[in-house]
């Protein structure tokens, strides 16, 4: 991937990501490609650092590999935003619309995605699904596949923005909760 490259070709000086929780031991979850990008971090002798907010961690938890559990969600969050369907395609069959919600479920539950992402798919000529992308940070430039996918599910650009700020800041009391709870 183009992490990896960059970094081979010095173009990278240090590499900081985000955590979706982190044990007591230290042990840092995050998205699937984070492991990834840790490993070419280290074979090309460049710094990973990994910052977070102190309601990350979780003190009741030491070994992050046998501990911290895969999260199942409901299939909802890939085929609805914030209540308004976005996906699949129209006028595909009952079919060929079960496998497309399973198969991006499927993805989206592996890689331990949260929030909004984008699932790119394509449907061979038997309706056969194929996966080409999953992408956990869809860019939101109003020209680009994110929003354009919003729109045709009916939800208009700024609507789609506003959504995305909503759920981040709903996010905020709990943040705070836990911080105030750990400071205790």
């Amino acid at each position: 991937n183009a992490g990896g490259h960059l970094m081979q070709h010095g173009q990278v000086d240090l590499v900081i990501t985000g955590a979706d929780r982190v044990t007591r031991a230290g042990d840092v979850a995050n998205k699937i490609g984070t492991y990834l990008k840790a490993l070419a971090a280290r074979d090309c002798g460049i710094p990973f650092c990994v910052a977070f907010p102190s309601s990350t961690i979780d003190w009741q938890i030491s070994d992050g590999l046998r501990e911290i559990p895969i999260e199942e969600r409901s299939s909802r969050e890939v085929t609805h935003f914030s209540g308004i369907r976005t996906g699949p395609a129209e006028k595909l069959s009952p079919e060929v619309e079960r496998d497309i919600v399973r198969t991006c479920t499927a993805v989206y539950r592996a890689l331990s995605l949260s929030g909004y992402a984008r699932i790119d798919l394509r449907l061979d000529a038997e309706g056969k699904v194929w996966v080409i992308e999953a992408n956990a940070n869809p860019d939101l430039a109003r020209d680009e596949d994110f929003a354009d996918s919003a729109k045709a599910g009916g939800v208009p650009y700024p609507m789609l923005v506003q959504k995305i700020l909503n759920l981040g800041l709903a996010w905020r009391p709990a943040w705070k909760q836990l911080e105030l709870a750990l400071e205790s």
